[in-house]
């Protein structure tokens, strides 16, 4: 969860200078607003995949204990 909050600032930083930037506010946004989107996607799908693939590690080596 620290990942995502971490991940939603520094996009939201680089948004801004992003738009500071450019003096073209419309062009800036989009261009902006792709990678953000990418790369939120990204996160979305890659996150429980992490999870699931910890969580099966730690039962794995619970089991490795328990015999």
């Amino acid at each position: 969860m620290h990942a995502l909050i971490i991940t939603g600032v520094m996009t939201t930083v680089i948004f801004v200078l992003a738009l500071w930037r450019s003096r073209n506010l419309l062009g800036s946004f989009l261009y902006a607003l792709l990678p953000a989107i990418v790369f939120l996607l990204s996160i979305y799908v890659v996150t429980p995949f992490l999870h699931g693939k910890i969580v099966e590690l730690q039962q794995h080596g619970k089991k490795r204990h328990s015999e």
